[in-house]
């Protein structure tokens, strides 16, 4: 285990994270002035259940997991599990209820003893995964690998985000006509009409999404000491059950399901297995030292770039140019009240997915040794940048809340490295391999 962060570092997190919670809930909400306080007490004791509790339920967990994964990584000792259970469970209990009862005084907000419920159990769910996730990770250390880092991470977190597109599609939302009621009622009602019109519109624009979730999982399964040939053979089938699997997933949604996309994701992820039994073992010859992973991050920001700026369509009309530039944008997790369904759960869990390995792999190849370059501030100026291009994207709409979310996940797997005992192996960014060659491939890791 590496040393733990400072207390400065582990308290200004902490605070950092209570301030974008209070600004998510707090902000631009006037006071009150329609029920009197006893009303609002009232319905903070008794809450009302909405068809939208379900949602809620999922946006607060998903919130505060946070809160438990940043009370782990910063400990002191991350060994003491039920010091950390107990410490981050209380703390964000009384975070929770504090917000909540700020929230009475607030007319945009509703104020719940059920919100502080499922908070709570966030935040204890964030320390139980952080938990799993760091032991399962430090299993990694001194393995085989392509560049250092668990390829396992990055087929993982991919495979997520790939899962979460499959079940709610980005642009195909649009629910079937009459599919309401229970998930097993709606799904009926899709398949009846998947039987009268299959849909073989092929989503081509999936194909540089799903792809590399093939690739990444051969990776991962060679470090585990598979063939190339029986990598792919898995990944294959794997990627046609799952193509089948998560489009009905969806139809239980109420989504009609697309032959087309099937087919699509069906091939894409076989296609990116076979493109890895092919091109992995001649990575392997061809590239040594800090050009991995220079190459895998040359790779992989193609790959955010083909996931964030999609449909590869711009828009500069003066219209949608002033709704974008008056939506407040600016405001952490401001746009949550027009994410209230699924999709954006999953859109921002995503991201955050997405971002993980970046993080992982800067942990291990920083870009440069020092400077601003050494950490992840390279990772929070791209997403930046990439949320920048909503503006003149045709169907997006930016949000700081999006690069913020992935520049989290990224310093989550940038310090998830740190503290289960990576080492540095060098920088990305440099022309020659770093001081410490061994004899597997001049990067200082038992490298494949």
């Amino acid at each position: 285990m590496s040393l733990p962060p400072s207390p400065r570092v582990r308290w200004g997190a902490l605070a950092a994270y209570v301030g974008v919670v209070a600004a998510a809930t707090l902000l631009q909400a006037p006071v009150a002035e329609n029920l009197t306080f006893a009303q609002r007490v009232a319905e903070f004791l008794r809450p009302p259940l909405r068809p939208s509790a379900l949602i809620d339920a999922i946006r607060n967990v998903a919130l505060f997991t946070g809160w438990g994964l940043l009370w782990v990584l910063t400990a002191r000792d991350i060994r003491a599990s039920r010091t950390l259970l107990v410490g981050a469970t209380a703390t964000g209990a009384s975070l929770s209820l504090a917000v909540e009862l700020a929230q009475l005084f607030f007319t945009s907000r509703t104020a719940s003893l059920l919100d502080v419920a499922t908070n709570t159990t966030g935040a204890a769910l964030g320390v139980l995964t952080t938990l799993a996730f760091l032991r399962l990770l430090a299993v990694g250390v001194g393995r085989r690998s392509f560049v250092g880092m668990p390829a396992a991470l990055l087929a993982a977190a991919y495979a997520c985000a790939c899962a979460a597109e499959a079940i709610v599609p980005l642009f195909r939302q649009r629910m079937a006509p009459g599919a309401w009621g229970a998930p097993g009622e709606r799904l009926a009602t899709v398949l009846v009409a998947f039987r009268a019109d299959p849909s073989w519109s092929l989503p081509l624009g999936d194909v540089p999404l799903f792809l590399p979730a093939g690739l990444f999982t051969v990776a991962a399964l060679v470090e585990l000491g598979w063939s190339y040939r029986r990598s792919a053979a898995v990944t294959t089938v794997a990627g046609v059950v799952a193509a089948v699997g998560l489009d009905l997933a969806h139809g239980m949604l109420g989504i009609p399901i697309r032959m087309g996309a099937i087919v699509v994701h069906g091939l894409a992820v076989p296609a990116g297995a076979a493109l890895g039994a092919v091109l992995l073992p001649r990575f392997s010859r061809a590239l040594r030292g800090p050009e991995r992973p220079r190459a895998l991050l040359a790779l992989y920001a193609t790959v955010l770039l083909a996931w964030l700026t999609r449909p590869y369509r711009l828009d500069l009309t003066p219209l949608s140019l002033h709704i974008k530039i008056t939506f407040p944008w600016w405001l952490p997790l401001g746009d949550a009240r027009f994410r209230t369904d699924l999709f954006g759960v999953f859109d921002i869990t995503s991201g955050f997915l997405l971002f993980l390995p970046v993080g992982a792999l800067l942990a291990v190849w920083p870009l440069r040794r020092r400077g601003w370059a050494a950490g992840i501030w390279p990772v929070v100026l791209f997403a930046l940048a990439l949320e920048a291009s909503q503006f003149v994207l045709y169907l997006r709409l930016p949000t700081i809340t999006d690069p913020l979310v992935q520049s989290a996940g990224a310093a989550i797997g940038w310090a998830a490295m740190r503290r289960v005992g990576f080492p540095r192996y060098g920088a990305a960014l440099e022309r020659q391999p770093p001081p410490t060659v061994d004899a597997t491939g001049g990067s200082g890791y038992r490298s494949i």
